[in-house]
């Protein structure tokens, strides 16, 4: 069977975690539905239940409909079958403890449906016909509000947790459920899914710097550490001194220069935003310096910025109140990559009250996780907070795990190959026959378990030795959801840093 992934009418945010994930798919051809058979599964977002009847009438396969509540409902009463809706929670689906133990968690996404937040997440199945039509109940359009931002707390063992102001809606998650829901629907008809690796090697190391308000005695401190780690890190310069500018920053070598703000500010229309930008790009070019990447103030994104961004010529962005956590993709409509970042630095802990041991600790587990999942550890640090002995560590552990070390306008040259290289591949019994190799390593999902590796041309997938795979990073949502009085005063210091600048 020639493995494809048919899509019929789906929504820019669901064909963006298909692209994130490597998947392979492609549009249905309207004028020819007696072809749609070739495909092992359809996914359609299409809110016209008549077509979506047309398609199962000629489909023999499993359908994947993604869409609200208030959608799903109406097409239930439409279709025409007396085949009672079969409500099936995911872990049933699987014999693995680690799949079943993240699955049967209470919380499974930080996004609002119709009736409020989800906090048991099941898919319904209907059998019509000779296929399975699964409903996944998510409203796209409400799940992906890049332009609204909150502060969260992020899980970790000890009583005060760190917050920061990110993404309302957790991309990480939703993305996550989609996968999921995919892999259960092959793995029903003894399907693997492969797709392509998130990262070049076994583990990534990216590590970001933020210079503002930063002396330039701290930030020669820490490109040193840099130096003695041999630490490729990327650098968002501000222009407030120039100075530092030309006598550091410009000189430094193996590192990365980005630019982050003339006045650390974000605003709300196009124009000062632009402005801020141009102002901070001409002094940077007076040293030479021709930033690729750009990293907002405060970590703060909305469409105004993203506007400017594009007009001043970035390659990336990284805000992570527009995603984190997460995997790089493109805001709607837009050509510059965003590369998300695990938001919580040295000044977060310290504000909720961390030892440096207890700092150490929590950087060693996230790393760790992301290591567990095959994604890039992206970590970020604001000279001014000194810290460095912190950071020493983090440098040494990352050295013992052996991790690849790239700077972040490098990973998004692998990323944007990534998206180029083709995958295709034939199943033929227990058999993988690969037709188009992208030449990077490729993921093989199977019975709720993973492999990653650099596959030759043909694979027995039922032979492969799988692992358990952490299908969501560790949280407790109670604890993390629980109201904080400090969250008053960090809007308070965060407003009044803002009047200073």
């Amino acid at each position: 069977m020639d493995f494809k992934i048919g899509i019929f009418s789906i929504h820019p945010f669901l064909e963006m975690i298909l692209k994130q994930e490597g998947i392979p798919f492609e549009d249905i051809d309207q004028d020819n539905f007696e072809l749609i058979n070739k495909y092992a599964l359809i996914i359609t977002d299409y809110d016209e239940s008549d077509m979506i009847e047309l398609i199962s009438e000629k489909f023999h396969n499993e359908i994947l409909v993604i869409n609200p509540t208030y959608i799903a409902k109406r097409y239930f009463e439409l279709l025409k079958t007396r085949t009672p809706r079969i409500t099936i929670p995911l872990s049933e689906f699987y014999k693995n403890p680690s799949f079943k133990s993240a699955l049967d968690r209470s919380f499974l996404a930080d996004f609002y449906g119709d009736s409020g937040l989800f906090k048991d997440y099941k898919v319904i199945r209907i059998k019509n016909n000779n296929e399975n039509i699964y409903m996944l109940s998510i409203s796209l359009e409400e799940s992906f509000l890049f332009d609204k931002s909150c502060r969260k707390q992020f899980f970790d063992f000890r009583k005060e947790l760190p917050s920061e102001v990110v993404g309302k809606k957790y991309i990480y998650e939703i993305r996550n459920i989609i996968l999921q829901t995919i892999n259960i629907i092959l793995y029903s008809k003894n399907i693997p899914l492969i797709h392509k690796s998130y990262i070049p090697q076994n583990s990534l190391f990216i590590f970001r710097i933020d210079t503002d308000f930063c002396t330039k005695e701290e930030a020669e401190n820490l490109y040193k550490l840099c130096q003695k780690y041999d630490i490729k890190a990327t650098w968002f310069l501000d222009t407030y001194n120039e100075k530092t500018i030309r006598e550091l920053y410009a000189k430094m070598a193996d590192q990365e220069l980005g630019f982050h703000c003339s006045r650390h500010l974000v605003f709300d229309n196009y124009e000062e935003n632009f402005q801020n930008i141009q102002s901070g790009l001409s002094i940077l070019k007076k040293h030479g310096i021709k930033p690729k990447g750009y990293a907002a103030p405060f970590g703060e994104w909305n469409s105004y910025l993203q506007k400017a961004i594009e007009k001043s010529g970035f390659l990336y962005s990284s805000e992570f109140s527009y995603d984190y956590d997460n995997l790089p993709s493109y805001p709607i409509a837009s050509n510059v990559l965003q590369i998300p970042i695990h938001p919580i630095s040295c000044g977060r802990l310290r504000r909720s009250h961390y030892t440096d041991n207890e700092k150490i600790a929590y950087y060693k587990r996230v790393i760790d996780e992301k290591i567990d999942r095959n994604e890039p550890v992206i970590l970020y640090h604001h000279p001014h907070h000194k810290k460095l002995n912190v950071i020493e560590e983090i440098f040494r552990y990352v050295k013992l795990k052996k991790m690849q070390n790239l700077t972040m306008n490098n990973y998004r040259i692998w990323w944007q190959k990534r998206e180029k290289r083709k995958l295709e591949y034939v199943l033929n019994k227990d058999k993988i026959f690969l037709q188009k190799n992208p030449k990077i390593p490729l993921i093989i999902d199977y019975e709720g378990k993973r492999v990653i590796d650099n596959f030759s041309e043909s694979v027995k997938y039922k032979d492969l030795e799988y692992k358990n795979y952490p299908f969501f990073l560790k949280n407790d949502p109670k604890r993390q959801e629980k109201w904080n009085w400090r969250n008053w005063l960090y809007k308070y210091e965060s407003w009044k840093g803002r009047r200073k600048v």
